[in-house]
């Protein structure tokens, strides 16, 4: 067994009433709930403490704007990292799949312009390997 290190923290209620909802319907306490979350979350933005090359997806779904201030536009400054991009969409909502490859710190910063530029959009960008 794992050596485990307690803390405080404070969440949102309704976060708190959502997370006893999740962990009483998986079988599991709020603390394996949160150390599964928070696992998840960190693999996810690992990237963001040492350079490497990975391979990762980006979701983004937008409200449709102007083609100077779409996921597409800025992704066009990051070519070197978008092996394929697809965009479709959805009651009226743009949404937006690319698959990236390369120096993490540019996938960072695609990740980190689209957030900066487009407006009224959720992303994540979900990594599946590094690449050394």
């Amino acid at each position: 067994m794992t050596a485990k290190k307690r803390f405080g923290i404070s969440i949102d209620y309704r976060l708190a009433e959502l997370l006893d909802a999740v962990s009483k319907s998986l079988g599991m306490t709020r603390s394996q709930v949160v150390e599964r979350a928070l696992t998840t979350y960190l693999q996810d933005h690992a990237h963001l403490i040492r350079p490497h090359k990975c391979v990762g997806v980006l979701l983004g779904m937008c409200e449709g704007a102007p083609r100077e201030r779409s996921i597409a536009h800025v992704a066009e400054e990051f070519i070197d990292v978008v092996v394929l991009h697809t965009h479709t969409h959805i009651e009226g909502k743009c949404v937006e799949i690319m698959l990236l490859r390369g120096d993490s710190r540019r996938i960072s910063a695609l990740h980190r312009a689209i957030r900066e530029k487009v407006r009224e959009c959720a992303t994540r960008y979900i990594p599946l390997a590094m690449e050394d």
